[in-house]
């Protein structure tokens, strides 16, 4: 087992050990795994995003339906709508959308509505938890986006 584990992987400090990256990566493309690797695949080609109010949950969908297996596969290994998950996505959501609908209130003032853009913008930054999920519904009319301004998020 020694012997033959150096021959299916990287060794993570010394390429000159184990099987070369540029091999390995080789054969992760060829194998087209149905799992998403952050890495090399762009998860923003194959999530959507799809707030659910009455459940006061967001869920990842497919973008596309011939991605269906991959949002599959991600959910069975990586568990992408577990309870948890859809909640704080959905908490968020709210914070999104209350930013998002003042943003249209004439009645706010400039600097406010500047304060309002910036915190979005934070939202969307690589950093930020779930900044596809914002990204993605920036790409939305807001009037697209299901909201209820009577909602309780408690």
């Amino acid at each position: 087992m020694e012997a033959l584990a150096p021959t299916l992987t990287v060794d993570p400090v010394d390429d000159t050990q184990g099987q070369r990256l540029q091999d390995f990566l080789k054969e992760l493309r060829k194998e087209k795994a149905l799992l998403i690797n952050p890495y090399f695949d762009d998860p923003a080609t194959y999530f959507a995003y799809k707030p659910i109010l009455e459940n006061k949950e967001v869920v990842i969908v497919p973008k596309a339906a011939k991605h269906k297996k991959v949002i599959t596969a991600c959910e069975n290994l990586f568990g992408v709508n577990r309870r948890e998950l859809v909640d704080l996505r959905f908490q968020q959501y709210c914070l999104y959308m209350t930013l998002r609908h003042a943003l249209t209130d004439a009645g706010i003032s400039n600097p406010i509505k500047t304060m309002m853009t910036n915190r979005i913008q934070e939202m969307q930054a690589d950093k930020s938890a779930y900044a596809g999920m914002i990204r993605f519904f920036e790409t939305k009319k807001l009037s697209d986006l299901p909201w209820d301004f009577n909602l309780i998020t408690i």
